[in-house]
């Protein structure tokens, strides 16, 4: 289909006189640019979004690895359910700083429960590096920066360490 409509386009093209044919030539090339442009920004969007994918189970894979009763993260509502549901056993919530509360919930399991928590924690955030601008100095001075994965920084203590207000 393809190479007929080339075919049928070429001879069209050759009606015309030169300066036209130019003309037309130019439109069809910038047509076929527009078209390439657009396929690279989707085709970029598409492997930003997978690598999104991929990184935030890389990063569930280190939750495990810490060995940590709590996970938290800040204002990640979109990795704390994916890791919820790639570690259905592993205690994670999001905490909100614009708010100051926890903001996750499942579906099964009510994160409000005092069971929920245990004594370790891991704080992942990709905004700061600074925990006592979010909790405190009392509380920041609780955690151990650990690492950092792609944007993240990871913060581990040996208590619950942070605040206990639930919403």
């Amino acid at each position: 289909m393809v190479i007929i409509s080339v075919i049928f386009f070429a001879n069209w093209i050759k009606t015309f006189n030169v300066r036209t044919q130019y003309m037309l030539k130019s439109v069809i090339a910038l047509g076929m640019l527009f078209i390439w442009y657009t396929s690279v920004l989707a085709t970029n969007d598409t492997l930003q979004e997978y690598n999104f994918y991929s990184y935030t189970f890389e990063l569930c894979k280190l939750f495990q690895y810490y060995d940590v009763d709590n996970v938290i993260t800040l204002d990640q509502s979109d990795v704390c359910e994916i890791c919820r549901v790639i570690l259905p056993n592993q205690k994670i919530s999001n905490y909100s700083t614009e708010d100051q509360n926890y903001f996750s919930r499942d579906y099964y399991i009510d994160v409000d429960s005092a069971s929920w928590y245990g004594n370790s924690s891991l704080i992942a955030t990709a905004y700061y590096d600074d925990l006592a601008s979010i909790f405190g100095e009392d509380i920041a001075s609780e955690y151990e920066f650990v690492g950092q994965y792609y944007e993240f920084n990871l913060f581990v203590s040996n208590t619950l360490g942070a605040p206990t207000s639930f919403k």
